[in-house]
């Protein structure tokens, strides 16, 4: 258990948007890299507004982040290991995922950008 924990690299979830559910976007801690990841394959889609307000899926990612930064913390702390990152100090990034070619490719291109 103690490899598995420090050989972890991302933790990752989708989360189905819109409406009626017709969107798939990725939330990711990256702990390799110790960055807060948001992917969505359609354009122009970020974290942020350009006036500087959060948008819904930074709204979603604040609520998910505080569930996995209280995961991580008790996972650490169970087996008695010094946590070498402090989940609070990661820096967001919205990287360039490809854009998806249609309107039922989300999932599938996120898998795949994403492993």
């Amino acid at each position: 258990m103690v490899l598995i924990i420090l050989l972890m690299k991302y933790i990752m979830t989708p989360a189905l948007i819109g409406n009626l559910g017709f969107h798939y976007v990725c939330f990711v801690v990256n702990l390799k890299s110790q960055k807060l990841e948001f992917l969505n394959s359609l354009i122009g889609e970020t974290l942020h507004m350009k006036n500087g307000e959060a948008t819904v899926y930074k709204k979603m990612f604040d609520v998910w982040l505080k569930e996995v930064e209280a995961f991580v913390t008790k996972l650490y702390k169970k087996r008695k290991i010094t946590m070498p990152f402090q989940i609070s100090t990661f820096k967001w990034e919205t990287p360039r995922v490809p854009t998806q070619p249609d309107k039922d490719s989300c999932g599938g291109l996120l898998h795949e950008v994403s492993c």
